[in-house]
């Protein structure tokens, strides 16, 4: 798992060797002319982070430990001011495989809400199911391709969303915000 470049090899030796890149460097770029690129080089001092999840079993067991290496989401309380949501709620839930990855939360480009998006890692579908504050106070949800272009409504019953997420796919939702 690393924190920068996510490129790794295995080598085909007696000891399977791991080789982590570290950093890559060119002077040059293009295989159909000379174009140099001293700024490439990277000249200087770096430093590298990257860590090594061991496991039993296929490597979806391992992939949640090693998604949030690189994307920790942990809720405090701070006492700095008064929130509107209980602590013992959350604003989002998220129940599902360690397989199906919340890769994406963001203002949808559209305006009209939120984008989730999630992708499933397994060779089989996934249910996933997504509650909290933020499905109680949605006016629609609609899943979407990447560009958020619609694709059809989506449930949401008693306050929570449930979908399978079918084998190897990225599947995206649009939260429309409002009082249901």
């Amino acid at each position: 798992v690393t924190d920068g470049l996510p490129e790794y090899e295995v080598l085909r030796d007696d000891k399977k060797t791991m080789a982590l890149t570290l950093l890559r460097c060119v002077g040059e770029l293009g295989d159909w002319n000379y174009f140099p690129t001293p700024g490439a080089q990277c000249l200087g001092a770096y430093t590298a982070r990257f860590a090594i999840v061991p496991h039993q079993g296929d490597y979806r067991s391992a992939l949640r430990q090693a998604y949030e290496y690189n994307t920790p989401m942990r809720t405090v309380s701070t006492g700095m001011h008064a929130g509107t949501i209980a602590s013992k709620l959350s604003w989002i839930n998220i129940c599902s495989m360690p397989s199906v990855q919340l890769t994406s939360l963001k203002k949808a480009d559209t305006g009209k809400g939120l984008q989730l998006r999630f992708v499933n890692l397994s060779d089989q579908e996934e249910v996933v199911q997504v509650s909290g504050e933020l499905t109680g106070n949605v006016k629609s949800v609609k899943e979407t391709l990447l560009n958020e272009k619609i694709i059809g409504p989506v449930e949401v019953k008693d306050g929570m969303i449930r979908m399978a997420i079918p084998a190897k796919r990225i599947f995206s939702l649009m939260l429309e915000e409002g009082a249901t």
